[in-house]
């Protein structure tokens, strides 16, 4: 109990126990109590990979494989069909903000709903969100999510009516103009 310090308890911890991203406090109550506040993980989506299914929280590190994909969480699929290590983390920090924050703003701004999600890889920079209309929309993660969906729900509302949004292919909304 004497040698037991908070990053040597955070460490144990988060090493065994994976929903648990850390310790926040450490209180000892002398003579055999130990109090433990921790910071769980939020879970962000499935990423699929080679049929198999993993959990990413919201920080982007991969937490647990899945057996099946869980109801409430949406999935992303990697195209590249890289290998994926539990306890990793993806590239870059701004993949799953981006992902998890379009994927909630979407039905607010677009009338049809996401039919798949889908990535090059994990280290890329772009995101494909296919509508359930069947068109697909590129994304970079690097450029805010608000002016790319905006831009979106302007062009679907000006440029392409519904009726002909069966022949639409894709948008590319990674260029700025």
């Amino acid at each position: 109990m004497l040698l037991m310090t908070k990053g040597r308890l955070s460490k144990l911890v988060s090493d065994n126990l994976v929903l648990i991203k850390e310790i926040s406090q450490v209180q000892r109550t002398w003579p055999n109590a130990v109090e433990i506040t921790v910071v769980e993980r939020r879970p962000g989506f499935v990423f699929q990979v080679k049929g198999r299914n993993f959990l990413v929280d919201e920080d982007g590190g991969i937490v647990r494989e899945l057996a099946e994909p869980e109801e409430n969480l949406f999935v992303v699929i990697d195209q590249a069909e890289e290998d994926v290590v539990v306890g990793e983390m993806l590239s870059n920090p701004k993949f799953s903000a981006f992902i998890i924050s379009m994927h909630r703003s979407w039905p607010k701004k677009i009338s049809s709903g996401v039919a798949a999600i889908k990535v090059a890889s994990k280290t890329s920079l772009e995101v494909q969100f296919e509508s359930s209309e069947g068109w697909i929309a590129f994304f970079d993660v690097n450029r805010s999510v608000l002016s790319q969906l905006g831009n979106l729900a302007l062009i679907l509302s000006r440029q392409i009516p519904q009726e002909q949004r069966e022949n639409l292919a894709y948008i590319d909304l990674r260029l700025e103009k």
